[in-house]
């Protein structure tokens, strides 16, 4: 069963202010559109992939259901909105560690059509973390 970006973020998130005592406030999916009832099962493109709304639904789709920031609708890949996963210990630290400086992180990922091929725009993913606390 896949992992879903937002328990990696969470957890993230929750391992980072557990190690620094740092408030973290992410807000990775600023754009996602609102799941309704029907949602709950994913629809799947020429290519294999799923696609569909995420909230609400244990496993994410392959791509999520996103507005870009052009105002276009289309879908993010959730290995985008994840990135890749760290190859040891120390490079999943390093990358923590970028991340626990205060301040917004923001990075663009290509916002798709739901054939995940066609290129509509982009998505802006925005980390914003907290200053640490002042003793």
């Amino acid at each position: 069963m896949k992992k879903t970006a937002k328990t990696l973020l969470a957890g993230a998130i929750i391992l980072a202010a557990g190690i620094s005592g740092t408030a973290i406030s992410a807000s990775a999916v600023a754009g996602a559109v609102h799941p309704t009832p029907e949602d709950h099962q994913y629809k799947v493109n020429e290519s294999g992939e799923t696609y569909g709304i995420a909230a609400g639904n244990p496993v994410d789709p392959d791509l999520i259901a996103a507005v870009g920031d052009n105002g276009k609708s289309g879908y993010v890949r959730s290995s985008d909105l994840i990135g890749p996963e760290p190859k040891s210990p120390a490079e999943a630290a390093s990358e923590t560690a970028k991340l626990m400086v205060g301040g917004v992180h923001t990075k663009k990922i290509l916002l798709y059509a739901a054939d995940g091929k066609k290129v509509l725009g982009t998505f802006t993913v925005t980390t914003e973390v907290g200053e640490p606390p002042q003793e």
